[in-house]
């Protein structure tokens, strides 16, 4: 099996020919499909106007489909300050070009094969040349550098001719300026028509680029999709539409952001596994539902899968529809409100709820009160409905069939939450009275799904935040890229966020614990280490470790590496042998250093 990276960037390998006004200073390029904060080069033939010069980076900012405007750094970009203004149109013919792509240097040009090898301008080029020359053994990693918008024909029903497929943002272990961060609307776009993206014969894995569907389905994920920190969004999507339609089998989606399927009938997430058991269907964990009008729906009650750490709120429709009976979720996330006033009557074994519900008949669900539940009803415990006529049911354990004997009314005011949370009935209920008290910009564009709060401290309403736990292969990192769960420096066992956002603490990095090894130490010898500045070889006062007599052999100093290199001095004195002062640089890697110290002249 070989192993081939693309790249697909802005213009590829010839560039856009662009024209420039200078009585209105803008730049004019038809139909660009750019997004604003794209950085960009620009050669020419003759000269380009006075203010401009050649292979420098400039940022654009989108005004009209046919019209940029250029600005010195992408903050301004986005800002929209300090544009850049021409005195003249310059002359000749001017091309503009990915800035990433004309600063790749010799080395990464050859992941691509160079700089004239498999490099594209576009989704449908890569696709017409790749799939002609690849094994049914080797994987493609398409590599998107920029942030603009493309046809998605390319991966609309795309049957895999070749061994596997990646598609991401990521040049080696970096993320390009074609990742989202988090925010629609800003990076690298696909968007279709019926499905945007729909790839079979995997393994398929897409990271880090936003999805816009303009019809039906945002992705289908099929067999051994890989669906990870993407953003899929709705844009006018109209009847029974769906961000994720998950069907097929092994499938594994976390850390993505669905949004804005707001059509009839529409669901941010369309569970439609119902012929297989649930770890046949895949694993769909720390993601975001909302701003939809439903969150997730259910083919039926027979929908596999495991789903877990997932915060769906803010849907208008509803949030969590009727729990599947034969799927794995805990850690999931749901809206306060969503929870119903339920009265028991004791001599019925029947519940009566505020209002109708979206709950059937063998659908799962849970119980919480402000004192206490009616007997013999456990918090936590998960539920089904057993019969259910127009908000009045009596409910079974799960997977039984005798009606549970309610023998009291219980005290307080009691509550039936509606979560799939099937395995233990742990579950987060979010105060979404004031969103932005839960995320950072919640309410209005740009939104940002980070858990609010300040100084490193989450708001007391983000309650996502230490909420999740470990679930069947957990991502080691969140959207973001960021350690997950994000360090607070509280040891003990690790509090995950649920979500694809990790809160930062700003405590840094997690400490990685490490060894620093001395071998063939003589006996009796003394050892010191110290901290050490190497800019002047000047030895500091504070001694990291030391012992006056060693018992010989290996000597370790123990120490937490937290993201910056350590430099020491090692001091070694022993009978018989010329004092030994050696400089390291300790990092996260276990060392071991064997010491060879030269004898005393006789």
């Amino acid at each position: 099996m070989s192993d081939y990276y693309s790249l697909l960037c802005y213009g590829g390998k010839t560039g856009k020919t662009v024209t420039f006004n200078s009585f209105t200073s803008i730049m004019t390029l038809s139909s660009h499909s750019v997004r604003t904060g794209i950085a960009i080069q620009l050669t020419t033939s003759g000269s380009l106007p006075t203010e401009l010069s050649a292979d420098t980076t400039y940022y654009c900012r989108y005004d009209t489909s046919n019209i940029l405007t250029l600005h010195p750094t992408k903050a301004d970009a986005i800002a929209d300050t300090n544009q850049i203004t021409f005195s003249d149109n310059g002359s000749g013919t001017h091309t503009l070009w990915s800035a990433f792509y004309k600063e790749l240097s010799t080395d990464e040009a050859s992941d691509f094969g160079g700089s004239s090898g498999r490099v594209y301008g576009s989704m449908s080029d890569w696709k017409n040349e790749r799939r002609a020359v690849l094994t049914a053994s080797d994987l493609e990693v398409l590599v998107i550098a920029d942030p603009f918008t493309e046809s998605s024909v390319a991966l609309n029903s795309f049957a895999l001719e070749f061994g596997a497929l990646r598609v991401e943002t990521l040049f080696r272990g970096s993320r390009t300026d074609a990742f989202h961060n988090g925010t629609p609307s800003t990076g690298f776009e696909i968007y279709g028509n019926y499905y945007s993206v729909y790839v079979t014969k995997a393994p398929f894995t897409l990271d880090g680029i936003e999805v816009r569907c303009t019809s039906k389905y945002g992705i289908a994920v099929m067999d051994e999709n890989v669906i990870r920190n993407n953003i899929i969004k709705g844009d006018t999507v109209t009847w029974y539409s769906s961000g994720l339609w998950l069907a097929s089998t092994y499938w594994r989606v976390y850390n993505n952001i669905i949004i804005n399927f707001t059509g009839t009938g529409a669901s941010g997430v369309f569970v439609d596994t119902s012929s297989l058991s649930y770890n046949q269907a895949g694993v769909f964990y720390n993601n975001i539902v909302t701003k939809n009008l439903r969150g997730m729906e259910i083919e039926s009650l027979n929908a596999r899968g495991s789903y877990s750490n997932n915060i769906v709120v803010g849907n208008t429709e509803y949030n969590w529809g009727p729990s599947p009976r034969y799927i794995s979720g805990y850690g999931n996330v749901t809206d306060a409100a969503d929870s119903a006033t339920v009265t028991a009557d004791p001599s019925t074994n029947e519940l009566t709820i505020s209002e109708p519900d979206n709950i059937i008949g063998r659908s799962s669900i849970m119980f919480r009160s402000t004192d206490t539940l009616p007997a013999p009803l456990v918090e936590g415990q998960v539920y089904e409905v057993y019969t259910y006529i127009n908000g009045v049911f009596n409910i079974v354990l799960k997977g039984g069939y005798t009606p549970v004997d309610i023998t009291t009314t219980g005290t307080g005011t009691h509550y039936m939450i509606q979560v799939w949370c099937t395995v233990d009935g742990k579950y987060t209920e979010l105060d979404m009275t004031t969103p932005d008290d839960v995320f950072v910009s919640f309410s209005s564009a740009p939104f940002d799904f980070t858990p609010a709060g300040t100084s490193g401290t989450p708001n007391t309403a983000a309650k996502q935040v230490n909420a999740a736990s470990p679930v069947y292969e957990s991502p080691g990192l969140d959207m973001f890229d960021n350690v997950r769960p994000n360090y607070e420096g509280v040891g003990g066992s690790p509090a995950w966020d649920s979500g694809p956002i990790e809160f930062d603490h700003e405590e840094g990095l997690a400490p990685i614990n490490a060894n620093f090894v001395l071998t063939g130490v003589p006996t009796n010898a003394e050892i010191r280490i110290y901290e050490n500045n190497p800019a002047t070889g000047i030895i500091g006062t504070v001694e990291l470790s030391g012992v006056e007599y060693h018992s010989g052999g290996n000597y370790t100093y123990n120490y937490d590496y937290t993201g910056t290199n350590i430099n020491i001095a090692v001091q070694i004195l022993a009978n018989g042998y010329v004092e030994n002062l050696t400089y390291y640089t300790l990092n996260s890697s276990n060392q071991t250093i064997p010491i060879i110290l030269q004898a005393e002249d006789l």
